[in-house]
């Protein structure tokens, strides 16, 4: 039998708060509910949304605007906030749109003294962005998340908000993600698109359930580490030794290095916690 990992589901948290940002000029865009097609439309169209821009929508702020782009996410924006002058140390200048200016949704995304709300409406002062991975919605505003909210994440990303929307995983928490990060324009019947560590994966849900359920049996049997690694011809044996079906040790070796199982392992649950929904379903 197969176990069902435990799934959360949307968080109704209020948001944090947020550092004041620079006057610039006036910034115009729709003022009505992603929860409505006619504002989805309008998100979708010329010129286009970035994750940053919708951070900073849900928080408050108003739509950028003029003849500005952004250095970060390349969204259109005022020109008046000149785009920064990087340290040499900076070495990831292919990720950047490399605009002449800089939006008030990267100000935000790069603040370091950050008041964030966590998935249990648990506030905290003073946080650095990049340190948490972010689910962003007009429904539900911007949720901080740690790896110990990983079963809210799982279904997060299983069921993710309305669209406009935006999933960021964070492992190292020292990179800013949230300008490269993709967002997503399709409900939950749609490809799901989420980002972990600045990659971008769009897939079906029913796909991600099922690397899902590969890699909580892998992960059972072998430890959540072994996720990461390639198979011993041993680590196979284990696997189907330990659920008396090779099957399960065929599928592992087939996938273990596709680029879905690196988000399926990323949302997999410790093997302690595993180990109590297998024993539950035996």
């Amino acid at each position: 039998m197969t176990p069902a990992l435990p799934e959360a589901g949307s968080p109704t948290a209020g948001r944090g708060g947020t550092p004041k940002i620079p006057a610039g000029g006036e910034h115009r865009g729709s003022s009505q509910s992603a929860a409505s097609g006619a504002a989805i439309s309008s998100l979708t169209q010329p010129p286009f949304i970035t994750a940053p821009w919708l951070f900073a929508r849900v928080q408050g702020h108003a739509a950028p605007a003029g003849a500005g782009r952004c250095f970060f996410c390349g969204v259109a924006c005022d020109p008046a906030r000149p785009a920064p002058v990087l340290p040499g140390s900076f070495t990831a200048l292919d990720t950047v749109a490399g605009g002449n200016a800089l939006c008030d949704g990267c100000v935000l995304a790069r603040n370091e003294t950050a008041n964030i709300t966590l998935p249990d409406g648990v506030q905290r002062v003073a946080q650095r962005v990049r340190a948490y991975s972010w689910v962003v919605s007009e429904r539900d505003g911007a949720i901080a998340a740690t790896k110990a909210h990983r079963t809210w994440l799982r279904g997060q990303c299983l069921f993710p908000p309305p669209p406009p929307y935006v999933i960021s995983l964070a492992h190292s928490g020292q990179r800013h993600l949230l300008y490269r990060a993709r967002v997503g324009f399709g409900y939950a019947t749609e490809p799901l698109v989420a980002n972990l560590e600045g990659e971008a994966f769009v897939v079906p849900q029913k796909d991600l359930r099922r690397r899902l359920d590969l890699c909580a049996h892998v992960a059972v049997a072998l430890g959540a580490p072994a996720l990461s690694e390639a198979p011993s011809a041993l680590d196979l044996v284990v696997i189907a030794e330990f659920h008396q079906d090779a099957e399960w040790a065929k599928q592992w070796r087939e996938v273990y290095a596709d680029p879905l199982t690196r988000l399926a392992a990323w949302l997999t649950p410790p093997k302690k916690e595993l180990i109590d929904v297998f024993r539950n379903t035996l």
